[in-house]
C-alpha cells in the first residue's frame, strides 16, 4: 500500500520535510475571499524519488495555516506507474486556540493510459474533545 500525504503544518515543520525541500515566499495571494501569504515548496533537486510541491497558504494577519495546495512530484519514480499526476487542495480550520485541523480536503487523480480521473473529497464533520478545553 502507497500512502500520499497532502502538506500540514506537522509536515511543513518537520525538521527532515525542511531540510530536503525549497521554500520561496511568494507574497500575498487571495483564495475563498481571504488575503493570504504564500509560501511555494518544493522537493531539492538531489531528491530523486516521488515527492510533493506545493503552497502554504498563512493568514496575513495570524499566519495560521489556512490552506495548502500539494501535487506529487514525478509520481512515475513511486509505485503509481499508472498514475500521471495527483493534485491536493486542502482547507484548515481553527477548531480552538492553537489547533487547526483539515477541515476539507478534494484531491484529483489523472492516469496515463484511458482511465477517467478519480475526484476525492473529505469533509471534517465534527470534532470532539475527550477532556475540556483549557481556559486561553
Amino acid at each position: 500500500m502507497l500512502l500520499i500525504r497532502s502538506a500540514a503544518l506537522e509536515d511543513l515543520g518537520n525538521p527532515s520535510f525542511v531540510a530536503n525541500h525549497c521554500f520561496r515566499l511568494a507574497g500575498r495571494d487571495t483564495m475563498g475571499g481571504e488575503t493570504l501569504v504564500r509560501i511555494d515548496f518544493e522537493p531539492a533537486t538531489r531528491i530523486p524519488t516521488a515527492d510533493i510541491a506545493g503552497a502554504a497558504y498563512l493568514d496575513s494577519i495570524t499566519y495560521r495555516l489556512r490552506f495548502t495546495e500539494t501535487t506529487l512530484t514525478r509520481p512515475e519514480r513511486s509505485a503509481l506507474t499508472n498514475v500521471r499526476e495527483v493534485r491536493f487542495r486542502t482547507r484548515f480550520r481553527t477548531v480552538t486556540l492553537g489547533i487547526a485541523l483539515q477541515d476539507s480536503l478534494a484531491a484529483i487523480t489523472t492516469y496515463r493510459f484511458g482511465q477517467g480521473p478519480r475526484i476525492e473529497t473529505q469533509r471534517t464533520l465534527e470534532v470532539r474533545f475527550r477532556r475540556p478545553l483549557p481556559v486561553p
